[in-house]
């Protein structure tokens, strides 16, 4: 199927490349060693304070905060519409048009917003705040069964559990 053959792509990559490979769950339990690992990679020094500054830039909290900020944003650019349609609208469409586009809005907009820098989208961040694992707990065991037999190789050569 294509996913072997991508895979075959990524391991002939990966002979003939300069590549740092880091799980996210690795990455998400020693984030100060992965930061430290990839500027290593990069031949980029960074002082003790630079760590620092990167780990609380681009922490969970920290690009919640750049969501809301975009969500207010979005929230503000919605209003205005619907201020503007209010004005110009008899009063008994008035409703109509306000529920109908607020549902619009959000279900058009939402998903094809994101941060311009770090490409999040508006609802990245889960309530689970980037928690790993969570997922093994909702995903379905046959689901669970089938994805390790189905890539179990490609899963143990890159030393996930089973």
């Amino acid at each position: 199927p294509i996913i072997d053959d991508q895979i075959k792509v990524f391991k002939e990559i990966k002979k003939e490349t300069a590549l740092l490979s880091q799980k996210y769950e690795f990455f998400m339990s020693h984030q100060k060693e992965s930061i430290i690992d990839i500027a290593n990679f990069l031949n980029v020094e960074l002082t003790n304070q630079e760590v620092q500054d990167l780990l609380l830039k681009n922490s969970i909290v920290s690009n919640q905060k750049k969501l809301r900020q975009e969500k207010k944003k979005l929230y503000s650019k919605i209003i205005s519409s619907i201020n503007f349609i209010s004005k110009i609208t008899p009063s008994f469409i008035k409703k109509y048009l306000y529920v109908i586009g607020v549902i619009n809005k959000l279900r058009y907009y939402f998903p094809s917003v994101y941060i311009t820098k770090n490409q999040f989208h508006i609802n990245h961040i889960s309530v689970n705040k980037g928690k790993a694992g969570v997922w093994k707990e909702k995903l379905d065991p046959l689901i669970a069964e089938n994805i390790n037999n189905t890539f179990k190789i490609w899963l143990i050569e890159n030393e996930y559990n089973l």
